[in-house]
């Protein structure tokens, strides 16, 4: 009796997850075919697919946001790169360097990671006026780069590698830009590649920073989505082809790195 209430509870527990796998699914099944239907198709069968597939909306799609995607790739590589650049440095400098204000420092970092970042918002949006680099890509490429949260994800992942591989260079007679390009950054390419698949997919989704400091013929796509196909009367299967394409980047990315992505979770997860 006991086993047979055990059976039926794990089979309504399965049932209970299937379910929530296939409310999570629909959305995106459902933005996919409705991107190849035509406006009648559309208004009278969303909710499931029909054929013949219009392919057209893809085209229509594409011209519109083409430029908007264009200029996306391009603040999304430059961000990502001068994130690592600068972050991967301050990070070994904090976790490896004996320096006076080091241990200070560092709990600054931490604390920082406190601040909730609405609260800075306003003073930061203020900061880019006044240095004339509101309306430029300078505006969405620079505050990444100086993010205390990657700081610290990689100056905890910095502390956890063993300080003797670090004192055997230095006996060798390697320098600190050395021991931080020789044996720092390769020991870390696993974080590092993390940092920079969740640099790009945030840029990628970037909506409100883009609208507050740039002008819309400059916004990238999460934003420039929103000005072609909300602001304006666009044909919805057009619209739902446009999500797609937008997003079609960051679904092939996490197809090819979901591997090394969650190793440098985990990885990180084991030095903290």
């Amino acid at each position: 009796m006991l086993k047979g209430k055990k059976k039926g509870a794990q089979i309504a527990l399965n049932a209970f997850i299937v379910l929530l796998f296939v409310l999570g699914l629909y959305p995106l099944f459902m933005a996919v075919w409705c991107a190849f239907k035509t406006p009648n198709q559309y208004s009278l069968y969303k909710w499931f697919p029909t054929f013949p597939l219009r392919g057209e909306n893809v085209q229509l799609a594409f011209a519109k946001i083409e430029n908007y995607m264009f200029r996306t790739f391009v603040v999304a590589i430059s961000a990502t790169a001068l994130t690592l650049f600068i972050t991967t440095m301050a990070a070994f400098a904090i976790a490896k360097l004996e320096f006076k204000g080091s241990k200070m420092l560092f709990a600054l970092i931490l604390a920082l990671n406190m601040v909730p970042g609405v609260l800075t918002l306003v003073p930061t949006v203020i900061l880019y006026h006044k240095l004339r680099l509101n309306n430029t890509l300078f505006a969405l490429i620079l505050p990444p780069a100086f993010s205390t949260g990657t700081t610290f994800l990689l100056a905890c992942y910095f502390k956890g590698l063993p300080n003797a591989v670090f004192e055997a260079a230095e006996i060798d007679g390697a320098n600190d830009f050395i021991k931080y390009i020789g044996i720092g950054v390769p020991l870390a390419v696993p974080i590092i590649a993390t940092v920079a698949i969740m640099q790009v997919s945030g840029t990628w989704s970037d909506f409100g920073w883009p609208m507050l400091i740039m002008t819309k013929a400059k916004y990238t796509i999460a934003a420039g989505l929103k000005v072609e196909f909300y602001d304006r009367a666009m044909s919805m299967p057009v619209s739902f082809a446009a999500y797609l394409l937008a997003s079609s980047p960051l679904i092939i990315m996490f197809f090819f790195t979901s591997k090394v992505y969650a190793e440098g979770i985990v990885s990180s997860g084991l030095k903290l």
